[in-house]
């Protein structure tokens, strides 16, 4: 059972990249690789977890970089438009909903926290504690 005093919504979480604390950690399926050869089509997606300024930059290394050359049609139908989606959902606020299902088991297994676990409030008014919860996908 999760805790009703702590919002996993605007929770700070630390990012898995950078380590900036931020309430809105990312987690979308990026391309490692698209390949278009007339005949042949190749793909390997992985997820990438974290925060938006490192999200943005994955997109636009994953999307918009070796990929239009080595999908070069096929990145016009599947690479454009769910960059540019990709990109303009991670300005959003709030964690991304498989974050969330994270920090939520996350806290559901750890122990209640007791007020001397607490170590100050953020600016939204939740606690942040000094237990860390991992995101790994």
């Amino acid at each position: 059972m999760s805790n009703p005093s702590i919002n996993i919504d605007n929770m700070p979480v630390a990012c898995p990249k950078c380590g900036r604390v931020s309430d809105s950690i990312k987690c979308y399926s990026m391309p490692n690789y698209i390949l278009f050869l007339g005949v042949y089509a190749a793909y390997e997606f992985k997820k990438e977890v974290c925060c938006p300024h490192c999200m943005r930059k994955q997109i636009l290394i994953k999307y918009f970089t070796y990929n239009i050359i080595i999908g070069n049609f096929l990145w016009f139908l599947m690479g454009l438009p769910t960059g540019i989606w990709k990109l303009i959902s991670s300005y959003t606020k709030g964690h991304s909903d498989t974050v969330k299902q994270i920090l939520a088991e996350n806290i559901s297994d750890s122990s209640a926290h007791t007020p001397q676990e607490q170590s100050h409030v953020d600016q939204y008014g939740n606690p942040i504690y000094n237990q860390k919860y991992d995101i790994k996908i």
